[in-house]
């Protein structure tokens, strides 16, 4: 079975109920997910990027009412099972070998902020932003690219295309 992308604002979902969106979110062919520009969404650019934060506020650590899921699980939805899901077999996984980007979470502060709209746009275009606090440092290829919030002005990442295969020696990790 090919896995299926969750979207959280897929207009179907938005009929159910918290209790199936869970059920839906721990089916192993499921992945949690974010588009960047989904069609007739641009002005939410921004908003859309806090998905996978409220996935853990919400689903690991805030749910009242109901089952949570496991951090652990949620980080690998988010992290080996998607990279997979797209071919990305060289990243995901923290192993040697293999491209890790890392973010260091206080957990206990992450939030999520009101969305905000911003004008940074060509010929005064605007769009929604949503700010999230909780991120100490995200790490990528060794290098750290945002602290607290801010860009560091390092840039290592860089554009791939298609599927990637992972390193002969870290092949069998994370299967």
């Amino acid at each position: 079975m090919h896995p299926f992308i969750l979207h959280p604002n897929y207009w179907p979902l938005q009929a159910l109920s918290l209790a199936e969106r869970r059920a839906a979110l721990a089916t192993p062919e499921v992945r949690g997910s974010i588009l960047s520009k989904p069609p007739n969404y641009s002005q939410l650019d921004g908003v859309g990027a806090s998905i996978p934060t409220f996935l853990l506020t919400h689903w690991a650590r805030d749910r009242k009412r109901g089952a949570r899921i496991p951090i652990e699980e949620l980080v690998e939805n988010q992290t080996r099972r998607t990279a997979q899901c797209y071919g990305l077999f060289d990243r995901g996984v923290i192993a040697p070998g293999l491209k890790a980007d890392i973010n260091i979470i206080d957990f206990d502060a992450l939030h999520i902020h009101a969305p905000r709209l911003v004008y940074d746009l060509p010929a005064e275009g605007k769009r929604f932003v949503q700010d999230i606090t909780g991120y100490h440092s995200t790490i990528c290829s060794g290098q750290v690219i945002y602290r607290h919030g801010e860009a560091t002005g390092k840039l290592p990442g860089k554009l791939i295309r298609g599927p990637q295969a992972a390193p002969q020696a870290a092949a069998s990790i994370g299967t």
